[in-house]
């Protein structure tokens, strides 16, 4: 996750400057990133608590690079971790392998890095990808976001934090938490933009 984290700035740094060196770092960290997956595109090899929907965002960093280099084993892989990402969802746009601890119910800013992963993978996705599948599945998610938030609106009046999104989601976009994750406000907010 990180390593698709640090490649995209790789690719900005190259974008703003055009050296060949930044471009070079992010080409050598998709091959690692290549080299973790199986080939299903889940991240199997030195990678903390295995599979995770969240990790989406390796895709998009992977097509990023992709488009800069032309090089279509990023292309692959990027086009297989997305599959496996959407074999996650549930019929309400919720993403299975999403948490680091209950996978009942993960963290908003875990469940908002798949969102905003595969809004950005819809962004540059080649003919191959199943593109109105992913757009059917953010429209379900963006939907459950926003009524779960009118469903909540109850809790406003004990607690005035909560009307920001809860802490964590269940598989139905509920949650009876009396705590928010501003990370997972903000990145829920960017993806809803």
């Amino acid at each position: 996750f990180n390593t698709g984290q640090v490649l995209l700035g790789w690719l900005s740094l190259y974008d703003q400057t055009g050296e060949a060196r930044f471009l070079d770092a992010a080409d050598r960290a998709g091959g690692r990133l290549i080299n973790n997956m199986d080939g299903q595109g889940r991240f199997v090899r030195n990678v903390y608590q295995g599979p995770r929907s969240y990790k989406v965002r390796l895709a998009w960093a992977l097509f990023e690079l992709a488009g800069r280099t032309g090089n279509a084993a990023c292309t692959r892989a990027a086009e297989r971790i997305t599959d496996w990402t959407m074999g996650q969802a549930n019929a309400k746009g919720w993403y299975n392998n999403t948490s680091l601890s209950d996978p009942a119910a993960p963290w908003t800013h875990l469940v908002s890095y798949t969102l905003v992963g595969l809004a950005h993978v819809l962004r540059l996705a080649p003919a191959g990808c199943d593109t109105q599948g992913i757009a059917a599945a953010l429209e379900k998610a963006a939907r459950a976001i926003a009524f779960a938030q009118e469903e909540r609106q109850y809790l406003w009046k004990e607690n005035p934090v909560m009307p920001l999104q809860p802490g964590t989601y269940g598989p139905s976009w509920r949650s009876r938490d009396m705590w928010s994750c501003l990370t997972g406000n903000a990145q829920s907010a960017f993806f809803l933009y």
